[in-house]
């Protein structure tokens, strides 16, 4: 059966897509990955990377017939219950449960983030030999050659940016939750989208290097948390990423906030690797 799977989020959120969208070829699903220009910005598509190297999933198309009709579910779904329930006629699959193919007959379009471990876990191998291929097309520069095996270094990733505006549903994790975590002696060196944010939480603490996100990438970002021997993730699906890679390729020790978001949920168990260590969520 042909699944038209819609591309979405930003890259630790299409990260999830990716290792999803294995199990549906591995479950015998055809698949055609699209963005649209009703929803993504077609010229920045963080995944083109690791699909130039993925040996199980096809190049990324631009269907903006397919976003039309995302379009039109999106504006029904919005109209109340009765129009809600037309959308049912659409051949759309909104992520709730996982796909079985025997479960459907005509070309359906999918969309969803599909945040969990077990896909992940499922096809572990592959993800982990891919995303190293992916990582290895990022040239080191001076200051990335520095990060390679740099040893008692402990790695934080702060993630701001637009969880200001979801307080009360994400969270934002206070510099106290971070400096519970780090061991005053060791350097830090700190990974976020907000520079000036992450130098006022730790301008008092000596040792430590903040990269500003305007020299790098996502993917960039990712590769330096790749290197961490050891990792205090925020509650953010990049910082995920780079602790399952670093975790499984250096045996690095990953801190991961709980309850990772604002409310417990369940991605409290959906994103708790076995071998990642919990520490208490302190949040703003």
């Amino acid at each position: 059966m042909k699944i038209y799977f819609h591309l979405s989020g930003r890259l630790g959120n299409q990260l999830f897509q990716w290792a999803y969208l294995h199990e549906l070829v591995a479950q015998g699903f055809k698949v055609e990955i699209f963005v649209d220009k009703f929803h993504n910005d077609v010229n920045q598509i963080d995944l083109e990377k690791i699909l130039k190297v993925c040996k199980h999933l096809p190049p990324m198309k631009i269907r903006n017939n397919l976003g039309n009709v995302l379009r039109i579910a999106e504006k029904l779904g919005s109209l109340g219950k009765f129009f809600e329930n037309l959308t049912k006629a659409l051949p759309i699959y909104v992520e709730s449960m996982p796909l079985r193919k025997t479960n459907y007959i005509f070309p359906t379009i999918v969309e969803g983030y599909f945040i969990d471990k077990q896909w992940v876990v499922k096809h572990e191998g592959t993800l982990l030999s891919e995303l190293e291929d992916a990582l290895a097309t990022i040239p080191d520069d001076e200051f990335l050659k520095r990060v390679k095996g740099v040893n008692l270094q402990t790695t934080a990733h702060v993630r701001r940016g637009d969880f200001k505006l979801y307080r009360d549903t994400f969270g934002l994790l206070s510099k106290n939750y971070y400096l519970s975590c780090i061991e005053e002696t060791k350097p830090l060196l700190v990974v976020t989208d907000s520079y000036s944010e992450a130098i006022s939480m730790f301008i008092e603490r000596p040792n430590t290097t903040i990269v500003d996100p305007k020299i790098y990438d996502a993917w960039t970002a990712l590769k330096i948390l790749s290197r961490s021997d050891r990792l205090i993730m925020s509650n953010s699906t990049l910082a995920w990423w780079g602790g399952f890679i670093t975790h499984y390729l250096n045996n690095a020790e990953v801190i991961m906030p709980n309850p990772i978001y604002f409310k417990p949920s369940e991605f409290d168990e959906k994103l708790h690797l076995r071998g990642f260590t919990s520490a208490q969520s302190i949040f703003e």
